[in-house]
């Protein structure tokens, strides 16, 4: 798959702990992202929060060092300023505050609260499935 330009995309957690643990969609969106055919945002506050659920699932620690040090080589980081209270679930607006800062092109998500909102700003919010859909 080749790319005249590189989206900019943001994973919320669970893209992220799906594509390394169980494989699927989420793990073709993180090989995209690995191959650098998408850019992918982070934050301070998302990676955080990644670091902290990868442990859970029983990753080694040299494989769950390996994907930390590809996300910090190849993720783009973004510092967000503006606060937002947007999302019924208040933990998610860490997500939204980042494709606000960063300009991000999609959300990838399974998260039902921000799937709903469909779209925040310039940003279109898409399951793993809709967003490979698209690229297709």
């Amino acid at each position: 798959m080749t790319l005249l330009t590189k989206f900019k995309v943001v994973f919320d957690t669970n893209v992220f702990v799906s594509g390394l643990v169980f494989g699927g969609n989420c793990e073709k969106i993180l090989r995209l992202f690995k191959d650098e055919q998408i850019e992918l945002l982070i934050s301070p506050q998302t990676h955080t929060e990644v670091l902290k659920k990868l442990p859970h699932f029983g990753l080694g620690k040299k494989y769950f060092n390996e994907q930390n040090a590809q996300i910090q080589a190849k993720a783009t980081r973004v510092f967000p300023r503006i606060k937002i209270n947007v999302c019924r679930d208040p933990k998610d607006d860490i997500f939204l505050e980042l494709c606000l800062a960063g300009n991000a092109n999609y959300l990838i998500t399974g998260d039902k609260d921000l799937l709903d909102l469909k779209s925040y700003r310039s940003t279109l919010i898409l399951s793993p499935k809709e967003f490979l859909k698209i690229l297709s």
